[in-house]
């Protein structure tokens, strides 16, 4: 298990139109379920991805770095598997030392799926001893493993609501995808730290507490031009639009005493507000030409 979350995190690394859906059961997602992590390996083509890591990312990702993925992602797609998603639960007696208990490991599969192979592959390079006897355990068409400590949530519909409705404003082609929803705890804590700020401090915070969901998510591996987006679903457009002001004048700001490279790549941003919705665009190959250029010794 250790081995195949060390697989997912190079995919992450690596990469981290039409509405994409809940990549889980609803039922998995419970009061304290603060955020989705999902890879849609159905979607990631092992040949595009080395080519995005030699052409577009390197030499800050070496090819040589993602050879183990290519044996996991046959093995995982022979197997019928199309997903990986780690749904993450938190409450106020979540720290450092419990923090992993909180997470529940779902992987998605097709109807003709080999549930055994699946399983197998899951659990290569150890883990296994601390997931729950009965795991992993099939609540609809996926795979659910979780620790030995936790215990799996009771279903929160609103909260599904809130996730299902973030997944609906993401590329159907994204192939690693965060989604957090706030919680209410999270939420009463930062509102009690901004009490004593600015009026203006005040109204951002409160457009970023109020939304029904943040996301970031790619589509690298899947497109040959591949992009990362940023995205905060305010909950009005009166919301979105101090977020997008804000945010403008964050990056105005950065911009004037910044270097001239990082002033070249602040202009290909782009800040996009769609009604409730405020979305910022990356492109990929511009941030790793800004990386390149950063890291490159002083002329002499």
């Amino acid at each position: 298990m250790k081995k195949v979350m060390g697989l997912l995190a190079v995919v992450l690394f690596s990469f981290c139109c039409i509405a994409s859906d809940l990549p889980v059961p609803e039922e998995l997602i419970g009061a304290h379920t603060v955020g989705i992590i999902h890879i849609n390996m159905k979607s990631v083509k092992y040949d595009t991805l080395v080519k995005t890591a030699t052409e577009k990312l390197g030499p800050l990702v070496e090819a040589s770095a993602l050879e183990p993925v290519k044996a996991f992602l046959e093995q995982f797609k022979a197997a019928g598997g199309e997903g990986v998603s780690l749904v993450i639960n938190a409450d106020k007696t979540t720290d450092a030392s419990n923090a992993q208990d909180g997470i529940v490991i779902v992987v998605n599969k097709g109807e003709e799926a080999d549930a055994a192979k699946l399983t197998e592959i899951l659990s290569q390079g150890g883990g296994k001893e601390q997931m729950a006897p009965d795991c992993p355990k099939k609540i609809g068409d996926a795979l659910v493993w979780h620790t030995a400590k936790f215990k799996l949530p009771k279903a929160s519909e609103e909260r599904a609501k809130a996730f299902t409705e973030t997944y609906g404003h993401l590329a159907k082609d994204s192939t690693v995808s965060i989604v957090i929803v706030p919680e209410a705890d999270a939420v009463a804590l930062a509102e009690s730290a901004v009490k004593d700020a600015k009026p203006d401090e005040q109204a951002v915070v409160k457009a970023l507490l109020g939304s029904s969901g943040l996301a970031v998510f790619t589509n690298v591996g899947a497109a040959a031009e591949p992009a990362l987006k940023v995205l905060i679903a305010a909950a009005d457009e009166e919301g979105a639009g101090t977020i997008k002001k804000t945010a403008s004048a964050v990056l105005a700001e950065i911009k004037k005493d910044a270097p001239p490279p990082i002033q070249a790549f602040i202009d290909t941003l782009k800040l996009i507000q769609a009604e409730a919705s405020i979305q910022l665009d990356i492109n990929l190959a511009e941030a790793t030409k800004l990386a390149k250029e950063m890291m490159a010794p002083p002329a002499k």
